[in-house]
């Protein structure tokens, strides 16, 4: 792919509001709930990645889930591409988490 392709790239993160509980409750209320907090976190997982916008027809929009802060990591790797200030390497290189 060439990157004159590329329209736009975007890092989104989705967050999640988690329910707790207080005071007294049945242990089906707190499985009840406990259930509906995972499924929203996996939810938010799912939505957070990286949007890249294509200027073809056939695929206008690519999205890789990845957490955040990967996304933010390769965000900046196209742009430093897309402006020329990227450098080559001989070799590959591994880039620490952050956080």
């Amino acid at each position: 792919m060439d990157l004159k392709e590329i329209r736009d790239v975007s890092a989104m993160s989705k967050e999640y509001e988690e329910v707790r509980i207080i005071g007294r409750s049945s242990s089906s209320e707190r499985a009840d709930i406990l259930k509906d907090n995972i499924e929203q976190a996996a939810k938010a997982s799912k939505d957070t990645g990286l949007t890249v916008c294509l200027d073809d027809l056939q695929t206008p929009q690519i999205f890789v889930q990845l957490d955040y802060s990967a996304a933010e990591r390769w965000l900046f790797l196209f742009e430093k591409i897309q402006n020329g200030s990227a450098q080559s390497q001989d070799s590959p290189i591994e880039l620490k988490a952050a956080g």
